[in-house]
């Protein structure tokens, strides 16, 4: 027997099946992912109203926190009291005091039913399946150009849950920092589906993948705002850190579906691809400078006792208001009494406007109202 030829057919078999193997994801670089009718690469595709919506969502969503942070930072840093974070921030009202955490519950779920449905209403089959249906060539297997739905409604649930802690919080003692785990929880679950999200073309594999990593970024603080909840720079940075992802969202469905040349050519998408960290670190950087810019205007105006007296109540609890109205305070001059609440140079306070105060201030606290046990142990 000649062991050499035998050697040179055998490394010439396996030469062979090392070039079908390698040139193999030429063809199949779906991953096997077909549609009903059998055609490769049926993932479905996104579209700008898809990206633009849910992005001004989390802007408006990181605009509130930021709001929230920067005018109780301003207000405590001014009256020498100690700053804390909230899990949600309630609204400056006993009626809608609980719109942050309703619009987290109800929102996603718009959002799913159009995931899964009510976007679809102008095809044959509105309903978003996630098996072939029968009458189709791949009856009963996964339905391919379905998946992007699907993968993207996975995302929504998790918020839902969040919200309804959120409620459930402020009528229920719950053990400390559950609220903030949930609250993390739902950006973790968000930030790893998109990780795992396929897109195939050099500029969508970049851009999503970029919201991902901003995903991830409002996941980290909202885990360090778990343990530091007196930090001012991680508050606003989950604040910031939100914003971004919104912002982000937006500008993919910019870059992606109003058909730009200078992102949608073939001959520019290589350039995009490169190009789109450049923007993604300029935004970032831009917003914030914008939230400080926005601490700075609060503080300035706190200063100048041109905050509106409920502005300030609310950044406050009772206890707090009752320190900034006692002027022979140990720690507080006249001076900072002036710059207080309870002193604005253009406002005549009452007795009542203070009972009013410290109660609007415990409201949005959470310290009177609220069994919150996140704000509580800190």
């Amino acid at each position: 027997m000649d062991t050499s030829a035998s050697s040179t057919t055998m490394h010439g078999a396996d030469h062979d099946h090392e070039h079908a193997h390698a040139s193999a994801p030429a063809h199949g670089h779906d991953h096997g992912m077909f549609d009903c009718a059998g055609n490769p690469g049926g993932h479905g595709g996104g579209s700008l109203i898809g990206h633009i919506a849910p992005g001004s969502l989390f802007i408006v969503w990181g605009v509130w926190w930021a709001y929230n942070v920067c005018l109780r930072a301003a207000v405590t840093a001014t009256n020498r009291l100690t700053f804390s974070s909230a899990p949600f921030y309630r609204f400056p009202s006993k009626r809608f005091q609980l719109l942050e955490p309703c619009l987290k519950i109800v929102a996603p779920m718009i959002a799913l039913s159009m995931e899964l449905f009510l976007d679809h209403l102008s095809e044959a089959r509105p309903y978003q399946s996630l098996y072939c249906p029968k009458g189709t060539k791949l009856v009963g297997e996964f339905a391919g150009e379905n998946v992007n739905n699907w993968q993207h409604a996975a995302s929504y649930p998790a918020v839902i849950a969040s919200g309804c802690v959120d409620v459930l919080s402020h009528y229920v003692e719950l053990p400390p920092g559950v609220t903030r785990a949930f609250s993390s929880m739902w950006i973790g679950i968000m930030a790893f589906l998109m990780f795992v999200h396929e897109k195939h073309e050099a500029l969508d594999k970049m851009a999503h993948w970029l919201l991902a990593v901003s995903m991830l970024l409002v996941f980290a603080f909202q885990v360090l705002e778990m343990q530091h909840t007196k930090s001012v720079v991680v508050s606003m940075g989950k604040a910031a850190s939100t914003i971004f992802l919104g912002a982000w969202l937006a500008e993919i469905g910019v870059m992606m579906y109003t058909g730009a040349v200078e992102w949608t050519s073939e001959t520019s998408r290589g350039v995009g691809a490169m190009l789109a960290p450049i923007f993604f670190c300029m935004l970032f950087l831009t917003i914030c400078l914008g939230v400080l810019c926005l601490y700075v205007m609060f503080a300035a105006l706190q200063r100048r006792g041109l905050v509106p007296g409920a502005m300030v109540a609310s950044c406050v609890d009772g206890d707090d208001m009752v320190m900034m109205d006692a002027p022979n305070h140990p720690q507080r001059s006249d001076r900072d009494v002036r710059r207080g609440m309870l002193h604005h140079k253009n406002s005549n306070v009452t007795k009542q406007d203070r009972i009013n105060a410290a109660e609007l201030g415990g409201l949005m606290m959470g310290t009177e109202r609220s069994f919150d046990s996140d704000s509580a142990h800190g």
